[in-house]
């Protein structure tokens, strides 16, 4: 949930630019069913233009953002003309995207997978170079504002000449003419019940200050899963549960409230996890 002081900061982009004056445009792209899209419509922000090729995630963004032009396509698929024509049919002009979003695939540095896999193999994987994807689509739309997020653990990976993924990324951001900085920030001092944490990359081809929001949530007041889910009956529309056996029960049902796997009683520990090694 974005503050106040993120409403007057898309205000400030906007009076970057050379466009009329409204709320500023943002074109999406890994856009998925559309959670970081919905957080810039919430701050103010004008989503013409999303893109995905997955069709699950594609039929749900259509069906919450009917007014938005879904491209449902391979990002690798997508060329300039297409991208400036479907702008224009959002009756923005081709050059008119002030902000591009977008969280590219991440599955090839989750901590979990690389735990794994050699890192030569991590290397291999090709959804770990569609941020350069991603970055092709904002030479593409030439915005003022690039956001683009991934797992946190991106922070911490390296590859097999010692150099650190992000740095990369903000080199490559450079490249494109972009000043880029980065942050982890942590879902829960945002008033979001859930411990989640995000990296998030933010650059700007204008000469202004990069700044992250603070926290808006105190310590004392943030509230649980449990808390926010307490009144959700069972009988919503379109669920399925999965069929799970009985043992992974098992051990959610001894996670403690904000622990995780290594709070397991070693008897439900999978064998690498048994000691702390």
């Amino acid at each position: 949930r974005w503050t106040d002081e993120a409403r007057v900061r898309s205000a400030e982009v906007k009076a970057m630019g050379d466009g009329d004056a409204g709320a500023p445009v943002v074109a999406s792209f890994f856009s998925g069913c559309g959670g970081l899209d919905r957080g810039f419509e919430r701050a103010g922000f004008d989503v013409a233009l999303a893109s995905d090729h997955w069709e699950p995630a594609a039929k749900t963004y259509r069906e919450n953002n009917p007014d938005v032009r879904f491209l449902e396509a391979d990002v690798r698929e997508l060329d300039a003309d297409d991208v400036r024509a479907a702008v224009r049919e959002t009756g923005h002009g081709a050059d008119g995207v002030d902000v591009v979003i977008g969280g590219p695939p991440c599955q090839g540095f989750s901590r979990l997978n690389n735990e794994q896999i050699e890192l030569d193999e991590m290397e291999k994987d090709r959804r770990n170079t569609l941020f350069e994807e991603f970055l092709r689509m904002v030479t593409v739309l030439d915005p003022q504002l690039v956001l683009m997020e991934n797992v946190r653990d991106l922070i911490n990976r390296e590859t097999s000449d010692g150099r650190y993924v992000k740095d990369l990324i903000v080199r490559e951001f450079a490249s494109k003419g972009y000043n880029c900085e980065y942050q982890v920030l942590r879902a829960e001092g945002y008033d979001v019940p859930q411990k989640r944490r995000r990296l998030f990359f933010m650059g700007t081809n204008r000469d202004v200050a990069i700044r992250f929001p603070e926290p808006t949530t105190p310590e004392g007041s943030r509230r649980t899963a449990g808390e926010a889910l307490a009144d959700v009956s069972d009988d919503l529309p379109n669920m399925t549960y999965a069929n799970t056996k009985e043992r992974t029960l098992e051990r959610i049902r001894h996670v403690p409230p904000g622990g995780y796997y290594r709070d397991l009683p070693d008897r439900l520990k999978t064998k690498k996890y048994q000691c702390e090694c």
